[in-house]
């Protein structure tokens, strides 16, 4: 019997802690976050009603490696997505993830589709990892 009890307390101190918890990590406007590439996303507007997010992004790799481009995306309790065009390159990303309950880390998988003819290797994925800078 003190085994389920003290089973029930912890339980119940566990569920309590949570509930009085903030909640969520929250995403900013003005935080910038740079992946394990070296590419870089700032966050310029987030709107808290709808989750609506914009920003720039910024490739350190492949076609159109360091110009700046928009990005738009949603953000919700922790889970996000958002995408971004390289015109220049004839493609474009989008990233799916969650911001860790730290706020400091975006965990995330990509798809890069390549317009044009469709080929075996039109749409390619990966995953990255954004820390807050």
């Amino acid at each position: 019997m003190r085994h389920y009890l003290a089973g029930l307390g912890i339980l119940i101190a566990a569920i309590s802690s949570e509930a009085s918890g903030a909640g969520p990590a929250a995403l900013e406007a003005g935080s910038v976050w740079k992946n394990q590439r070296g590419s870089t996303m700032r966050i310029t507007q987030l709107d808290q009603q709808t989750g609506a997010m914009s920003g720039n992004f910024v490739t350190a790799v492949g076609c159109g490696a360091g110009r700046e481009r928009p990005l738009a995306g949603f953000f919700n309790q922790g889970a996000l997505v958002f995408a971004v065009t390289f015109q220049e390159c004839g493609s474009a990303t989008a990233w799916t993830g969650t911001l860790n309950p730290a706020g400091d880390q975006i965990t995330t998988l990509w798809h890069l589709a390549r317009g044009g003819e469709a080929k075996w290797d039109s749409i390619i994925a990966g995953a990255d990892q954004f820390t807050r800078q």
